[in-house]
C-alpha cells in the first residue's frame, strides 16, 4: 500500500489538512479536512495548542488508511522570515561560513533562538569575480515552531518536517503544472504566486523551481470582512457571511479603463525593501527547513529535461487607473453585491498595487522578466471574481491555482463531489505543497 503523508496548514482563520499518497508517478488525494481555528492561532502564533490539537483529532477521528506522518507549515510576519539575499563572490568554504552571519544580520527577532536554513541559488563557480551570489534563506523563532509542534503532537501526529508557506506554494504550483506526474520542469518564465490568507498576503515570484522573491503585505480576508462590516454597519460574523455569499470583486461596467505602465530599469531605486535588524548569532535546533525540490520522475532516470519554452514576452503590467467609488441614484437601487463591491474596492486596488509594486522591485533587480501569469491561492482567493478584477488591473493572465489537476481525486469525490474539490482547491494548495515535501 502506498504511504500517505498529511500536509498540515494551520492558518489564522482555519486549519487545513491534506492527505496524499504516491504510487509510481500517480498521486492520489486520500482526504481533505478543514475546521475553524476558533482564535487559537492569532497572527501566526499558536495561542492555544490544546484547542488546535482537539480540532485535528476531531477531523481525523473517522479517517481510515491515513498515516500520522505529517509536514506542517508555520506563518506569522513577526516570527518567520523567508528572503533571497546576495553575498559577494567568494570561495565556497568562505561563503558557507559567511551565510549564517548574514542571516543573523537580516532577521528581526529580538530574542530567542532561531531555526535557520539556506540554499545557494547559484554555485560560487557560476558567478564571475565581482558578482553577487544569490542565497535563499528561511528563519523562524524557535518558540513559535515549538508551539506548532506541540499542537500537532498533542493531536497524535508525527511531524517529520516544518516548512514555510512560500516554499509549499511552489510545490503546489509545480503540481498544477504536472511536474510531479511527468517530471518535466516548468519553463524559465516567471510565475507570481499570490497566497491570500486571513491576516495578509504572500506574493512570491518563482522561475522554474526557484524562488526569486517573496514578500508579505497586510491585505487579507479579514480586512475585506472589516471593510464590509464598516460600510454596511454589520457585526463581523454578519459581514463574513455576506462576504462569502454576496461579495463580488468585479463589475465590468464600472471598471476603470486600463492605463499603461513602464516597468523600472535596474538602475532605478527599488521599492518594497524591508530593512532587517541585526541579531547576534545563535545555535540552531536540529529541526531544519528543507529547500529540496528534486522529485524523482516516473522512471527515476535522473533530472528531468525541461520542455521547450513557449514564446515569452516581457513582464508588462497594465494597471488600471485608481478607481473611485461609483455614484448611485438611491439606496434602493443598490444590490447587496454592488454594496459589497463598493465596500472593498479600495482594498482590492491596494492588493493589485502591491502585486505591481513587487514586480517593479524584481524588475529593478533583474532588468527584465518573462512572465507566465499570476496564480491565486489561499482562502482569500475564493472571493468571487477576484481573478477577473486582478486580471483587468494588472493586464496579465490570473488563474485560481488547482493543485489537484493532475491527481486522482476519486477517493474524496464521493464525499465532496468534483465541483467542491475544484472550488476549494486554492484553499488546500498549501496543504498539498506540504505533503509533496515527502512525496
Amino acid at each position: 500500500m502506498a504511504k500517505s503523508v498529511l500536509g498540515v496548514n494551520l492558518g489564522n482563520y482555519s486549519l487545513k489538512l491534506v492527505a496524499l499518497s504516491r504510487s509510481g508517478p500517480r498521486l492520489s488525494v486520500l482526504g481533505l479536512y478543514t475546521a475553524p481555528t476558533r482564535e487559537a492561532i492569532v497572527s501566526g502564533e499558536v495561542i492555544q495548542p490544546d484547542v488546535v490539537a482537539t480540532e485535528i483529532r476531531n477531523l481525523l477521528s473517522r479517517a481510515r488508511g491515513i498515516g500520522r506522518d505529517s509536514v506542517l507549515s508555520i506563518g506569522g510576519q513577526s516570527g518567520v522570515v523567508v528572503r533571497v539575499t546576495e553575498l559577494p563572490s567568494m570561495p565556497r568554504k568562505e561563503l558557507l561560513q559567511a551565510i549564517p552571519y548574514e542571516i543573523d544580520r537580516q532577521i528581526p527577532f529580538q530574542s530567542g533562538e532561531a531555526i535557520k536554513d539556506f540554499v545557494l541559488l547559484k554555485e560560487p563557480e557560476e558567478v564571475p569575480q565581482g558578482g553577487q551570489i544569490p542565497v535563499l534563506f528561511a528563519a523562524a523563532r524557535s518558540d513559535l515552531v515549538d508551539a506548532y509542534l506541540a499542537a500537532v503532537r498533542q493531536a497524535g501526529l508525527s511531524p517529520i518536517a516544518v516548512e514555510v508557506e512560500p516554499l509549499a506554494a511552489i510545490r503546489a504550483y509545480l503540481a498544477f503544472k504536472g511536474f510531479y506526474s511527468d517530471g518535466e520542469v516548468p519553463s524559465d518564465q516567471v510565475a507570481i504566486l499570490v497566497n491570500i490568507g486571513h491576516e495578509g498576503t504572500e506574493i512570491s515570484f518563482v522561475e522554474g523551481t526557484t524562488l526569486l522573491l517573496t514578500r508579505t503585505v497586510p491585505v487579507g480576508g479579514r480586512h475585506f470582512t472589516e471593510d464590509i462590516r464598516d460600510y454596511l454597519g454589520l457585526t463581523m460574523e454578519e459581514a463574513e457571511r455576506v462576504k462569502i455569499e454576496q461579495a463580488r470583486a468585479w463589475f465590468p461596467e464600472e471598471a476603470a479603463p486600463a492605463g499603461s505602465s513602464t516597468m523600472p530599469t535596474a538602475t532605478q531605486e527599488p521599492e518594497g525593501h524591508l530593512p532587517a535588524a541585526p541579531m547576534e548569532e545563535r545555535p540552531a535546533p536540529p529541526l531544519e527547513f528543507s529547500f529540496d525540490f528534486t522529485i524523482p520522475g516516473p522512471e527515476e532516470t535522473g533530472p528531468a529535461v525541461p520542455p521547450a519554452a513557449p514564446p515569452t514576452r516581457p513582464l508588462e503590467f497594465v494597471p488600471s487607473e485608481e478607481p473611485s467609488i461609483p455614484s448611485y441614484e438611491a439606496a434602493a437601487a443598490r444590490s447587496p453585491e454592488r454594496e459589497c463591491y463598493e465596500a472593498i474596492l479600495s482594498r482590492l486596488t491596494e492588493l493589485a498595487n502591491e502585486i505591481h509594486r513587487s514586480a517593479e522591485y524584481l524588475m529593478s533587480q533583474r532588468g527584465s522578466v518573462n512572465l507566465e501569469g499570476v496564480y491565486l491561492l489561499g482562502g482569500g482567493a475564493l472571493l468571487t471574481d477576484l481573478d477577473r478584477f486582478l486580471e483587468h488591473q494588472l493586464g496579465v493572465p490570473v488563474t485560481l491555482l488547482n493543485p489537484f489537476l493532475h491527481m486522482d481525486t476519486s477517493a474524496v469525490e464521493a464525499q465532496f463531489g468534483k465541483e467542491y474539490i475544484q472550488k476549494m482547491a486554492p484553499v488546500f494548495a498549501i496543504g498539498v505543497g506540504l505533503s509533496l515535501w515527502v512525496l
